[in-house]
C-alpha cells in the first residue's frame, strides 16, 4: 500500500465546507460529511475537503482522531458499502 501521511492542524470549518460545496466533484453527497467508512479495514470519518490535492479526501481515523488525506475512489467504494 502507499504510505499516508497524518495532517493534524486543519481549519476543520473551511474543509467540511468545501466538501458540502464541491462533493458532488467526487461522485459523493454533500450528506456524506461525518459519514463512518471501513477502508482496508480501518474505520475511518468523512471530515472535509482538500481540493487541488491528489487525495482530496479529508478523514479521521476512529481511533485515535488523527487526520489523513485519501483518494476519492476508495472513499466512493466504502460508502456503497464495497469492501476497500
Amino acid at each position: 500500500g502507499t504510505a499516508r501521511l497524518p495532517f493534524r492542524q486543519f481549519n476543520v470549518t473551511n474543509e467540511a465546507a468545501a466538501f458540502k460545496a464541491q462533493a458532488h466533484w467526487y461522485a459523493m453527497n454533500p450528506d456524506d460529511l461525518g459519514c463512518p467508512i471501513t477502508v482496508r479495514g480501518v474505520e475511518y470519518t468523512i471530515s472535509g475537503l482538500l481540493p487541488r490535492r491528489s487525495k482530496p479526501i479529508l478523514v479521521t481515523r476512529t481511533l485515535d482522531g488523527k487526520q489523513f488525506t485519501m483518494a476519492a475512489e476508495p472513499v466512493v467504494t466504502a460508502l456503497k458499502g464495497a469492501a476497500v
